[in-house]
């Protein structure tokens, strides 16, 4: 059976079709420089170059969200840091206050600029990142996690969540520490360095504030003759006193529960102890007040006083003693010296604040391994997102060599094929014939 020239005519068209199909098919992927530009050119590979190309973009968030955790976290560590300046100063400035040398205007200039200083603290603890949210409210959507009373008192409105960010699939870091934590949380610790329970950043910077306040006036010791007349200040309700009270025998520790008008157990304590103080008591009927006695006219002090329930020093002094050194008429021959809990004297209120001090150091130190586990992780994914893109490089990107070369082989095969077909077609039916 003979092959029409119709038929035979539409064959060879359908075979150049094809040959400038495959033709523009190379082209295209030599102007786009991809292998792949529709999912019919490798339907396997394009499978696999879609699933490169899904997790190209799961690290790309992931190191994203590393750059916001870093973010966050140096400049929580930058804002700790500089407040442990601003608390450094202040140290200095109560153990200053605590010098003998100043008065009450020395006293005054060292308070003002403490108030500068604890308006800095408070802003610092407040500080928002580049997003405008606060650093240390947790995850409270409050605006401001800090804020002062009219009496000075700094409390905390945001929460002890804690922001964090995914950075891979099944690791989190944390991008800040909270402000309950951070500020709220201090753990303060006595002269023997034993602890004394957990008080704020600011509640220890208004203590010493207050303890420089009253420096002129409250002494954490007093010393006289063989006689001394005490004249406690108190409220109507029972305090525990505790003091350390020494005559020419010896020094015992006197605690009793004292009120207004009310000594009888103080005075009880002090003499069941005289055979070891050589101190003696009794109640002047006059004023009410306590008249110490050596009864071997050695000198008495009293200190170290602590009154249970204070723990900071008060702006406004409630309780206390004047302790006034007398002759044997019990008339006043020396200054009079007012004695109050310990906790309001500047060398316990500098202890705080260097206990302040040590806790801000111990949150940078959170904040620091954090940004080392973030830094790491960073490293991690960069490390996986260059191994990523080499295999959608691999699958994607065209050989144009390769690709030039089967242009011009397919252009090769176009012109062979055109020239055979332009050959056949030049005979006639006359040449079949024959």
């Amino acid at each position: 059976m003979r092959v029409s020239t119709k038929l035979f005519n539409a064959q060879q068209v359908r075979g150049f079709q094809d040959i400038r199909s495959d033709m523009q098919g190379i082209q295209e992927k030599i102007a786009s420089g991809k292998n792949i530009n529709r999912a019919s050119d490798d339907p396997v590979g394009a499978v696999n170059l879609s699933v490169a190309k899904e997790q190209k973009e799961i690290i790309g968030q992931f190191l994203k969200n590393t750059g916001v955790a870093n973010t966050r976290l140096d400049l929580s560590d930058k804002t700790l840091d500089e407040l442990t300046t601003v608390l450094t100063r202040m140290t200095e400035l109560t153990a200053t206050a605590g010098n003998g040398i100043y008065d009450g205007f020395g006293h005054q200039a060292i308070l003002n600029e403490m108030k500068q200083l604890s308006e800095v603290a408070l802003s610092l603890a407040n500080t928002k990142d580049s997003m405008g949210r606060p650093l240390f409210a947790g995850r409270s959507s409050v605006d401001m996690p800090f804020s002062k009373d009219i009496n000075g008192t700094v409390t905390y409105e945001g929460d002890r969540g804690q922001h964090t960010v995914q950075v891979s699939e099944s690791l989190n870091v944390a991008t800040g520490i909270d402000g309950g934590s951070a500020f709220m949380r201090v753990e303060t610790f006595d002269a023997a360095g034993i602890s004394t329970g957990r008080r704020s950043v600011f509640d220890i910077i208004q203590s010493a504030m207050n303890a420089i306040g009253t420096a002129a006036e409250i002494k954490g010791k007093a010393s006289g003759g063989n006689k001394t007349r005490l004249d406690f200040n108190l409220p109507s309700k029972m305090e525990s006193w505790t003091f350390t009270l020494s005559g020419n025998a010896g020094s015992k520790v006197i605690t009793a529960d004292i009120a207004k008008d009310n000594l009888d157990a103080l005075v009880t304590a002090i003499n069941a102890v005289t055979a070891e103080t050589s101190v003696s008591a009794e109640k002047d009927a006059a004023t009410g007040d306590l008249i110490l006695t050596d009864v071997t006219e050695g000198e008495i002090v009293i200190e170290d006083i602590s009154i249970k329930g204070q723990d900071r020093a008060e702006n406004e002094i409630s309780s206390y003693l004047a302790f006034t050194k007398l002759d044997g008429s019990l008339t006043k021959i020396g200054p009079t010296i007012k004695l109050t809990d310990r906790d309001q004297l500047v060398a316990y209120n500098t202890g705080a604040m260097k206990d302040a001090i040590d806790s801000i150091s111990a949150q940078r130190s959170i904040v620091a391994s954090q940004m080392s586990k973030n830094e790491i992780q960073s490293n991690i994914l960069e490390s996986r997102k260059m191994t990523i893109e080499k295999d959608v490089s691999a699958l994607s990107d065209t050989d144009l060599a390769e690709m030039i070369t089967k242009l011009q082989g397919q252009m090769t095969n176009l012109e062979a094929a055109q020239a055979a077909f332009s050959k056949i077609g030049q005979q006639s039916l006359f040449d079949y014939l024959r």
